[in-house]
């Protein structure tokens, strides 16, 4: 799940003028790109009715 490919940040990266990226800059990305994804899933498992809610019947 969180095997994220070289060439996902890379495409990334050119999407936002970037040339190159080190070995390093993208072992740190993983690293990010990994809590980020564990912090949302842990959102999502905690609060799953949070939208419903939010809304209001029309009828």
């Amino acid at each position: 799940m969180y095997n994220i490919r070289r060439s996902i940040i890379c495409h990334l990266a050119c999407y936002g003028k970037v040339k190159n990226i080190s070995g390093l800059i993208y072992v740190k990305i993983c690293g990010v790109l990994k809590v980020f994804w564990e912090n949302m899933i842990q959102d999502v498992i905690t609060h799953p009715n949070k939208h419903d809610k939010q809304h209001i019947s029309h009828y």
